[in-house]
């Protein structure tokens, strides 16, 4: 009696999915040049999604929260390809409905992905096929993801250099004002110095014309001084001792006539008279 044959096990999803991820993962054989321009209409197609169907149709800040939510997405899937949790998103979760389905072109990227839209439980949500296609899709775009990332970390660093480089040229600007001020200081510091000094120099010269024009009168004072009293001394040596003959003027009719009188002491008993000559 034959045994019956043995049961063909049927690998489940999660191990297919986990399969298809570690061949995408891997990659074909064929050398990356040759992939990378079978990938090229694909990645074209990403990219439009992304830089022209979400980032020109809204803010900058939206368009890097939906960027954000789409590579986080992407990422969970492809690092844990048998994890069935990360494969779905519900339309009622806060933030995917504030950076998704809110968002211009952002379901419609998630589509590009691999994500279906489905019900369950009259729940509305999106559920990731993990066919191969699909997750070689899912690569695709979340390098272009990626892409878009790093070019907007790197406007955003030249954005912080940039700002940098502005607050440096205002502290400049700052250092070169106060220095400019206390330059202006100094030098009129220096001015009200000099002018004091010159000042100063005036006043001390008029001090010292008034001290000499002082000293000359003192002593053109002293000098009259001296000389009156000179005067009153010669006057009463004269007094003291009188000449010893006085000249005396007659006038007559016909002429001057001088006469010579000789001086006589007190103890002279006579007065002698002398000739008169006629002049």
């Amino acid at each position: 009696m034959s045994s019956p044959p043995p049961a063909i096990l049927q690998p489940d999803r999660s191990s297919l999915a986990a399969a298809a991820a570690a061949r995408v993962a891997a990659g074909p054989v064929e050398d990356d040049e040759s992939r990378f321009f079978k990938e090229r209409e694909e990645r074209q197609t990403f990219r439009r999604l992304c830089f022209v169907g979400i980032e020109r149709a809204n803010d900058a800040s939206t368009t890097n929260a939906t960027v954000k939510t789409l590579l986080t997405l992407a990422d969970n899937i492809l690092k844990n390809p048998g994890e069935e949790k990360y494969q779905s998103f519900k339309t009622t979760n806060g933030l995917i409905k504030r950076t998704l389905v809110e968002v211009k072109g952002g379901l419609e990227y998630a589509q590009a992905l691999g994500f279906r839209a489905d019900v369950q439980n009259f729940q509305p949500f999106y559920k990731f096929k993990p066919t191969e296609k699909h997750l070689t899709s899912l690569r695709i775009g979340a390098n272009v993801l990626r892409e878009f990332a790093d070019r907007e970390a790197a406007k955003e660093e030249a954005g912080k250099g940039k700002k940098e480089s502005v607050q440096e040229a205002q502290a400049r600007q700052r250092r070169n004002a106060l220095l400019a001020f206390e330059d202006d200081r100094r030098q009129r510091m220096l001015r009200d110095r000099l002018e004091k000094e010159r000042q100063n120099t005036i006043l001390l010269a008029a001090q010292g014309n008034a001290a000499a024009a002082t000293r000359a009168e003192a002593s053109a004072h002293t000098a009259s001084a001296h000389s009156v009293a000179a005067s009153r001394i010669i006057n009463d040596e004269s007094v003291a001792n009188p000449p010893a003959y006085d000249t005396l003027l007659l006038h007559g009719g016909d002429g001057i006539r001088r006469r010579s009188t000789p001086l006589s002491s007190p103890d002279d008993e006579h007065t002698q008279v002398g000739d008169e000559d006629d002049i």
